[in-house]
């Protein structure tokens, strides 16, 4: 029987802000909107550029701290995954 291999993360990413902390819109990758929600995002939230998650998408990426813009790329260490 073979044992599934296990894969540690990378030590940093860079993460692209999707949608900025405070924002209800979240778009896609054109600019376009995707959703409106009603309840405002708690945190930065975006993607791993170059990664494919399971569905197919980038891999999610979210950011704790203070707002940052729409497209700002930030270099953090993995703390979950």
């Amino acid at each position: 029987m073979r044992q599934p291999r296990l894969v540690h993360p990378p030590e940093r990413v860079d993460v692209i802000i999707d949608t900025p902390r405070f924002s209800p819109i979240k778009r896609c990758d054109d600019g376009s909107v995707e959703f409106v929600s009603p309840l405002p995002c708690p945190f930065n939230y975006g993607s791993v550029p170059d990664s494919i998650a399971s569905d197919g998408d980038r891999i999610d990426g979210i950011v704790l701290g203070r707002r940052l813009p729409r497209g700002a790329r930030v270099n953090l260490p993995v703390r979950g995954l």
